[in-house]
């Protein structure tokens, strides 16, 4: 799967886009975090402030919000995004 981060998250993965092998079934929405902290250097590291509530971030998936049901394939594009703000 393509895997692209947005805002400060490029920071913290060195990068804006990654390439992430997948197994052939793909991988449920509830278990993308750790494949990704897993396949991305630096993720690891956002998902630990995720877990202590020091950051929020957003999955996009193929451009929609990431639902618990969703599987992720190797086909599929995956957006890591901090909210959104302003007024």
């Amino acid at each position: 799967m393509k895997v692209r981060f947005y805002g400060f998250l490029r920071d913290y993965v060195s990068g804006k886009e990654f390439e992430v092998s997948l197994k052939a079934s793909g991988v449920k929405a509830s278990g993308l975090p750790e494949v990704l902290a897993s396949s991305i250097p630096g993720f690891a590291k956002v998902l630990d402030m995720v877990k202590k509530g020091e950051v929020d971030i957003i999955y996009l998936l193929n451009g929609k919000p990431l639902r618990e049901g969703d599987v992720v394939n190797n086909d599929d594009v995956v957006e890591v995004l901090p909210p959104a703000s302003g007024g």
